[in-house]
């Protein structure tokens, strides 16, 4: 008897503690090590945030890696398109906004696609910079494209935290 409630203790404790431990796990879609003359930094892409930390000099995301980058997707750049497109701030957490330089915005068309290709949002350029509200959409990376008569000019990965 002894023994068999000393094995249901044992039994209990280590389900017990397995459940309570926290570890980082991520599925991850790419990834790589980035190197400059100030040092090396690596990156993810794909990962969701585990905790962050605000302070008075900066913010800091704890448990996994997160890329903070801008870059063009999926197109080849066009020598006679004079764009000048900026999406910022990425990452962001409600607001996006969208900058036109350099280019007639009359005509230009802003789609947002989640990570499964579904197109989520149409919004036509009203401006040289456009605001588009994020909040009704989850925490998830993002695909915008910029669309000049269904011509696709420029796109982005957004990421929303």
């Amino acid at each position: 008897m002894r023994k068999k409630n000393l094995t249901i203790s044992l039994l209990f404790f280590f389900v017990f503690t397995v459940t309570i431990l926290k570890a980082q796990r991520a599925t991850v879609t790419a990834g790589g090590q980035a190197l400059g003359g100030s040092g090396t930094i690596s990156y993810s892409i794909g990962q969701l945030a585990y905790s962050t930390n605000i302070g008075s000099s900066g913010l800091i995301t704890q448990g996994v890696q997160q890329p903070h980058e801008l870059f063009t997707v999926g197109i080849k750049e066009l020598d006679e398109t004079l764009l000048i497109c900026q999406v910022y701030p990425n990452p962001t957490s409600s607001l996006l906004n969208i900058k036109v330089e350099n280019y007639n915005y009359e005509n230009l068309i802003i789609h947002l696609y989640d990570v499964r290709g579904k197109l989520i949002l149409t919004e036509k350029v009203t401006g040289s910079e456009t605001i588009i509200s994020l909040e009704h959409l989850s925490d998830a990376s993002y695909y915008l494209t910029v669309l000049e008569f269904n011509k696709e000019l420029k796109s982005f990965q957004i990421i929303k935290n």
